[in-house]
C-alpha cells in the first residue's frame, strides 16, 4: 500500500508529460511541480478515505481542479 500512496517522482512526471503531450498542458510547461500536485493529489485521497472508502471520483475532481488552477 505504501507504494501506491507514495509512488517515486517519476511516474508522476511521466503521467505530467503525457498530459502534456495530450494537449492538456502547454509544450515547454515545467512539468515537476504539476507532478507533485499529482502525487500528493493521489496521496490525499487514499489516506482521507482509506483505501475501503476510496472514490475514483473523488480523485477525478481533485485532478480536474488541478487541471484548471
Amino acid at each position: 500500500m505504501a507504494e501506491v500512496a507514495k509512488p517515486s517522482p517519476w511516474p508522476w512526471t511521466h503521467a505530467a508529460r503525457g498530459m502534456q503531450n495530450l494537449g492538456f498542458l502547454a509544450p515547454g510547461t515545467d512539468v515537476v511541480p504539476i507532478a507533485e500536485a499529482l502525487r500528493s493529489t493521489w496521496a490525499e485521497s487514499l489516506s482521507e478515505a482509506g483505501l475501503a472508502n476510496f472514490s475514483f471520483r473523488t480523485l477525478t475532481d481533485q485532478f480536474n481542479k488541478l487541471l484548471y488552477m
